[in-house]
């Protein structure tokens, strides 16, 4: 009687473990996506006000050279250290079982102020916020979001 006992506990046990692996693996994507979406919004928002006054002093010879970069600066967003980075950082971060807030915002944000670096766009004037720190902020924003949404917002279930 005991032996089954134990083996049905065990096999709850199981259960619950294949169960909360395969939940993670829909939760981990959806919340990396709605999480690079809200670091999108952040960069768009911050950058819109810098990429506003560069083409507004700007005369209008320059103007190509201008769009020029700031395709640069996109191509550099939507390359694969962009994409591939936080991925890394989020599978590390789920197979270490890293439950901290610190963890993902400051990951992320020094991936978000690495880009400009990587692209070599931190070209900065004193009047307005550097880029790098505009990225940096974005990668802060996604990386709390993230974090929020894959562990923040968890119930809090007690070990059984």
């Amino acid at each position: 009687m005991r032996v089954q006992c134990d083996r049905g506990r065990s096999l709850q046990k199981a259960h619950r473990m294949i169960l909360s692996t395969i939940g993670r693996l829909i939760i981990v994507p959806i919340a990396l996506l709605l999480a690079a979406l809200a670091g999108a919004l952040t960069l768009l928002t911050l950058g819109q006000e810098r990429i506003t006054h560069a083409l507004r002093d700007a005369p209008e010879d320059a103007l190509f050279g201008m769009v020029g970069a700031l395709f640069k600066i996109g191509v550099v967003v939507v390359s694969g250290p962009v994409v591939l980075l936080p991925i890394l950082v989020a599978i590390v971060g789920e197979v270490a079982r890293i439950r901290s807030m610190l963890f993902y915002v400051a990951s992320f944000g020094l991936l978000g102020a690495a880009l400009p670096l990587l692209g070599r766009v931190g070209v900065t004037d004193a009047g307005s916020m550097p880029i790098a720190a505009i990225f940096a902020t974005a990668g802060f924003v996604t990386g709390f979001v993230y974090w929020l949404l894959a562990w923040g917002l968890r119930r809090r279930v007690p070990a059984a």
